[in-house]
């Protein structure tokens, strides 16, 4: 997310998406991961980036060649 609160709100919700896992004994959240495409100094990249730090969510810098070798879906410009 851009913005420190939005993470925050988000650990929040996977604490009572647990929560609720617990009391129903179901799995009701599956957690997939993502991933964010951009430019390195566009403003958005760098803003996750920001927030993420400063929240200490664990992130991988992924340079064009290793997102087209692992995300082969993708159809990115070389620059």
């Amino acid at each position: 997310y851009d913005h420190p609160l939005y993470i925050k709100m988000a650990r929040r919700t996977f604490e009572l998406w647990n929560e609720i896992e617990h009391e129903s004994n179901e799995q009701v959240y599956l957690q997939t991961g993502g991933i964010d495409i951009g430019y390195a100094d566009d403003p958005r990249i760098k803003s996750c980036r920001t927030s993420m730090d400063a929240e200490n969510v664990p992130y991988e810098e992924l340079d064009w060649g290793e997102i087209k070798r692992r995300f082969p879906q993708f159809e990115l410009k070389s620059d």
